[in-house]
């Protein structure tokens, strides 16, 4: 086994792999738009506009993020010829629950035809990667591909008076985005360069943090291939190990070093790779568990008016923190609504009626208090219920 570091920083996005069917100085496929929602212009002819089109999406947290950046600069440049667009598939109830903690200044639109995502994307499934900013002069020519954090305001002045050069990395493919790594590649273009190595079939490594980054959420990690920065033995647990932060004792010994953790799995069934690294880890850092039982009073999550719960179509299950706001759950259980706020707040919640209907909510977690409310008017109220549960302590060996 090659001694790789094997790793993926999910919370960036990265203008290195350009998508399949656009390509700097060619003509941009046609803008479909089924739906104007925000900030709609009294024209909507595209034709003889410069066009800043910014693909995103509502769990998207890297293109909320992204708002406030862009907003600046439509705040700079004021042009009747220049279009800042926003564009996502999603429904328009989604758009506007989002905008409503969320100040859009671009043009925010829809197409839920999905056409713009594919023609600009890989043709089948749509955009490889969001947030993604595509500009496209007055002659319908892409001038420049990359993330909104790359998109700066002198890129913006060069585009609109026709002096942007072509950022060559933008351009390379892979084989010639690894010569140019081996050269003068960034950690971070490292480790995405080593996240396409296909010989390393499985890895794992861990070392104690250099850096100041502090690690504080507890949402999970994927399994197949991650990397986390600057976290303790209960940011393990949770995020790793999936341990309900209520069930966990970690002694204060534990959780005072920070660690950096690179995992990779191409080859074991996902419970025996996970039995592995956590084996590996405890042996690494001198960590005994042991479990024993306590009664706590629990808040039970109680169904009072089904009618006020909106029913998800959504294909997949997501969940998206506006930081300092709202959170979005999208197709969630109620079950899986208490196990994820459990991760947040100092309470252990549960549902423990039978309903298994998938659900989307959009909830002010940041505080008991404001959970309640939110979830009153989705016809859920909170009730106190003595319960049970198991204890995980976790120590130092002596």
């Amino acid at each position: 086994m090659k001694n790789l570091i094997i790793a993926l920083v999910l919370t960036y996005s990265f203008s290195v792999f350009p998508q399949k069917n656009i390509k700097i100085g060619e003509k941009s496929p046609a803008i479909n738009i089924t739906d104007w929602v925000i900030n709609i212009p009294k024209d909507k002819k595209l034709e003889n506009k410069f066009i800043v089109l910014e693909f995103w999406a509502t769990w998207c947290a890297p293109c909320l993020q992204a708002v406030p950046h862009l907003n600046d600069l439509q705040d700079k440049f004021k042009r009747d010829d220049l279009y800042f667009i926003s564009i996502t598939d999603e429904p328009v109830h989604k758009i506007e629950k989002t905008h409503s903690v969320v100040d859009f200044k671009t043009i925010v639109v829809s197409d839920q035809t999905k056409a713009t995502q594919k023609s600009f994307g890989d043709g089948k499934r749509g955009i490889t990667q969001l947030p993604l900013t595509v500009l496209i002069d007055n002659k319908g020519i892409i001038k420049w591909i990359g993330s909104p954090s790359k998109l700066t305001a002198t890129v913006l002045d060069d585009f609109l008076n026709n002096r942007l050069k072509i950022n060559t990395l933008q351009l390379l493919d892979i084989s010639d985005l690894k010569n140019e790594l081996n050269k003068n590649g960034s950690a971070l273009e490292k480790i995405l360069f080593l996240a396409t190595d296909e010989e390393t079939k499985f890895y794992i490594d861990i070392e104690k943090s250099k850096s100041n980054f502090s690690f504080s959420d507890n949402k999970k990690t994927r399994t197949k291939l991650f990397h986390l920065e600057s976290v303790n033995v209960s940011n393990m647990l949770t995020s790793i190990f999936h341990y309900n932060i209520n069930e966990i004792s970690v002694h204060e010994d534990l959780d005072k070093d920070k660690y950096d953790i690179w995992f990779k799995n191409d080859s074991l069934p996902k419970e025996e790779a996970l039995k592995f690294l956590q084996d590996t880890l405890f042996s690494k850092l001198n960590i005994k568990k042991r479990e024993s039982t306590k009664k706590i009073i629990a808040k039970e999550l109680m169904i009072e008016n089904k009618k006020l719960l909106e029913k998800s179509i959504d294909k997949e299950t997501r969940i998206t923190g506006i930081q300092g706001k709202k959170t979005m759950y999208s197709r969630v259980t109620l079950k899986d609504l208490a196990d994820e706020l459990n991760k947040i707040l100092p309470y252990y919640f549960v549902f423990l009626s039978k309903d298994k209907e998938v659900y989307n909510f959009f909830i002010n977690d940041n505080s008991y208090e404001k959970t309640i409310e939110d979830l009153k008017q989705y016809g859920i109220t909170v009730r106190n219920k003595e319960l049970e549960i198991r204890l995980f302590e976790f120590y130092h060996k002596n």
